[in-house]
């Protein structure tokens, strides 16, 4: 950790199920946190099903921080992060910023922000995720060091 810094380093915990397989990943950091969850155990493919920051922890970039931290273990251990079927506003500005970094990400063609009763979120046809992290990135080796 850097003494000057406000926040420590995110820290990122792994969960296994009985047969010693990834089941879930969460990261912590500032009082809040974003677990990925692995519904199928045979396939290398996770889906962001929680994330949470305290209001007052908000517009400081934490929430890039922690899902930087994500991705950065999902790319180091070769698995695809695919959003949840609906995302919040603030967790899609997340995920374009991240694509901004050169972060291996893409957005569904039909993704859209929906409002329904003030609260606007992404949505895309069909129930489908509407963010998607690849494997790999051939461009870049390490994304989230390319922007300090």
């Amino acid at each position: 950790m850097n003494p000057r810094r406000r926040n420590p380093d995110p820290t990122v915990e792994v969960f296994r199920d009985r047969r010693g397989e990834v089941s879930s990943v969460t990261v912590r950091h500032a009082g809040g946190e974003v677990t990925a969850y692995r519904p199928d155990p045979d396939e290398q493919e996770m889906y962001v099903g929680w994330s949470h920051l305290p209001e007052s922890a908000r517009g400081k970039g934490l929430g890039i921080t922690m899902y930087a931290a994500l991705m950065d273990w999902m790319l180091a251990n070769d698995f695809i992060l695919t959003s949840d079927e609906s995302v919040s506003r603030e967790a899609g500005r997340v995920w374009e910023a991240l694509a901004k970094r050169g972060y291996p990400i893409r957005k569904h063609p039909e993704a859209r922000t929906i409002t329904e009763g003030g609260i606007g979120a992404w949505y895309a046809h069909g129930r489908k995720p509407p963010f998607l992290l690849h494997r790999r990135n051939p461009r870049r080796r390490n994304p989230s060091r390319s922007r300090r």
